[in-house]
């Protein structure tokens, strides 16, 4: 395998592994938001933590 494949294969894998981590906070998020009783983001700490994270 030639370098760079390999490098390629490493550039796939994190962005796979990246996509995948926001795919998990946002299902997180969501299911949080089912939950929870606040109207309003700033009215619970969760939610504004979810909402204020990039």
């Amino acid at each position: 395998m030639s370098v760079l494949v390999a490098t390629a294969f490493l550039v796939i894998g994190a962005a796979l592994e990246s996509e995948m981590t926001r795919t998990q906070q946002a299902i997180t998020f969501l299911q949080h938001t089912v939950e929870c009783r606040h109207r309003f983001l700033d009215d619970c700490p969760d939610c504004t933590a979810f909402s204020r994270t990039p």
